[in-house]
């Protein structure tokens, strides 16, 4: 009964954050339309995006209030619990502490790496630790650097840390 009344406790408490997230960022994404200059769209994109994602874990938990509600009715739809919710308190915080010192090492080789090569290894590791499947970490690992190098060195034009990876493979 407690375990019931916890899980909505936290059900409504991520719905107002959400709704809090999502209002700020919307905030800034309004105040940022004001900027001028070269660099004017980077806090409107940024304010863009963070807002999306908080509209988009409001839908995901509204959602999953109304697949709750169906599943009541019939105990065969009832959702299953995810596989980090069935380890133990230590496994969970062992993976912590590693995506932790993961996130250290990605700081700290990022100008020796490169940050495309240390994007790359932060999620496959991270993703891995975190118990998803090699395939899948792999997929997202090659997703976001991707997403990083587009982002940064070809839509952004900043200058990234030479990619030593790129280096050794192609000789330069």
């Amino acid at each position: 009964m407690y375990a019931n009344v916890i899980l909505m406790m936290r059900f409504y408490l991520e719905i107002l954050a959400s709704l809090v997230v999502a209002a700020f960022f919307g905030t800034g994404f309004l105040k940022s339309l004001e900027f001028d200059g070269a660099s004017a769209y980077m806090p409107a994109a940024s304010c863009a995006v963070a807002t999306a994602m908080a509209l988009l874990w409001l839908i995901r938990h509204l959602l999953s209030a109304r697949r709750r509600a169906f599943a009541e009715d019939d105990d065969r739809n009832a959702p299953q619990e995810s596989a980090i919710q069935n380890l133990s308190t230590r496994t969970r915080a062992i993976r912590t502490v590693a995506i932790l010192l993961l996130a250290g090492v990605f700081a700290g080789l990022i100008q020796t790496v490169g940050l495309v090569t240390m994007t790359f290894l932060f999620v496959l590791v991270g993703s891995s630790c975190l118990g998803a499947s090699w395939r899948a970490a792999l997929t997202a690992a090659a997703c976001f650097a991707a997403v990083v190098y587009i982002v940064f060195g070809v839509f952004l034009q900043l200058a990234l840390p030479p990619e030593a990876l790129f280096a050794w493979v192609v000789g330069r």
